[in-house]
């Protein structure tokens, strides 16, 4: 029908305009609707092409930036402790991020912002994201962060007192707590597969 192509054709020309000057804020959706229907679309198909052509569009645009700038607020509250991590997941929770994701954004920008500082932390921090994308991961234990904290803090003090010139007891005492340490870490890592 001759009429609907010259409303159609109308409207083709229009809605870059249209759309360009609600991106930009310079009008609403009301005189958008109230533009379309001058064109002489049907109100119910001005409504349509309003919702799904250009304000949703828009909208997840606008959304996704508020959204991302609400994130980094959150996680800047944590790192200053004006949040408790609990809280930070809790909020990224509401945003839409599920649990996994969440717990992996706080780990990433709260926990790590001092890196890892030893090779079981570090695969916690991979474990964490592979977890957030659904990949298959393996948890490290708490008990294997800890003995590998306590062989490396050995380590370091046996160092420390061979340079600073301790007393040979002093040093066979660290030697001795420092192979007790390794053994332990290396049954806990067998005990558990890793």
């Amino acid at each position: 029908d001759l009429e609907n192509y010259i409303i159609w054709t109308k409207v083709y020309v229009a809605f870059p305009d249209l759309v360009a000057r609600f991106s930009k804020g310079w009008i609403t959706s009301d005189e958008v609707l109230s533009e379309l229907k001058a064109l002489g679309m049907p109100p119910d198909r001005a409504e349509e092409m309003l919702q799904t052509k250009i304000v949703n569009p828009y909208r997840a645009d606008r959304v996704a930036k508020e959204r991302d700038l609400t994130k980094s607020e959150i996680i800047k509250g944590v790192k200053k402790d004006v949040i408790s991590e609990g809280d930070g997941i809790d909020l990224l929770l509401d945003m839409g991020y599920d649990h996994d994701e969440a717990d992996y954004i706080i780990k990433i920008n709260v926990e790590a912002a001092g890196s890892p500082e030893t090779l079981f932390e570090f695969k916690k921090l991979t474990n964490a994201y592979r977890r957030s994308q659904g990949l298959t991961f393996k948890e490290i234990p708490p008990e294997i962060l800890t003995a590998e904290k306590t062989l490396l803090d050995l380590e370091h003090r046996r160092s420390e007192a061979i340079s600073g010139k301790e007393s040979q007891s002093v040093i066979d005492r660290l030697e001795v707590d420092r192979a007790e340490a390794a053994v332990k870490y290396r049954e806990l890592l067998k005990l558990h597969g890793l």
